[in-house]
């Protein structure tokens, strides 16, 4: 059992699958708001639970969900980067890894970054040319240049 807070717990065997995962965030997740980033992540590919709950949402949460602050992203995606998991929308693999690589939070070092990303994407055949396009094709995204940077030095190893 993995417990959120004092009031809140799982089961492991729960988080083994994709939509067990799934199922776990979708209460957690305000309603009309996608998973994106870290909570993303997670649901993809297990793992620790997050410290914080990345959502893209247009409205601002300031109470937390057990423990868990809600960070909220604004940003404009085509449906094409949204998967429905049961009830939750989360975003794609391939959004999911550029929003990591572009990540300046802190919540992953350098080389956590490139382990879980390399996870991610290989898991999911995520190829780093798809993330450069989308990208590329985004350059107002927060954290851009950070975001090529690291999936050209991901590139450069593989």
């Amino acid at each position: 059992m993995t417990c959120l807070d004092q009031s809140c717990c799982y089961l492991n065997e729960q988080a083994e699958g994709l939509y067990g995962r799934a199922s776990i965030v979708t209460p957690m997740v305000p309603y009309g708001a996608a998973a994106c980033g870290g909570l993303a992540l997670w649901i993809w590919i297990n793992g620790q639970f997050p410290d914080a709950l990345d959502i893209i949402s247009n409205s601002h949460f300031r109470t937390p969900v057990h423990g868990r602050p809600l960070r909220p992203h604004q940003r404009q995606l085509d449906a094409r980067y949204l998967m429905k998991l049961g009830k939750l929308w989360v975003t794609s693999p391939l959004w999911t890894a550029c929003d990591l690589a572009c990540d300046s939070s802190g919540q992953c070092n350098g080389e956590e970054t490139m382990t879980v990303l390399h996870e991610l994407m290989e898991r999911y055949q995520v190829s780093c040319g798809s993330c450069e396009k989308l990208l590329s094709s985004n350059p107002r995204w927060p954290g851009h240049a950070q975001g090529l940077e690291t999936i050209r030095r991901l590139k450069a190893i593989l």
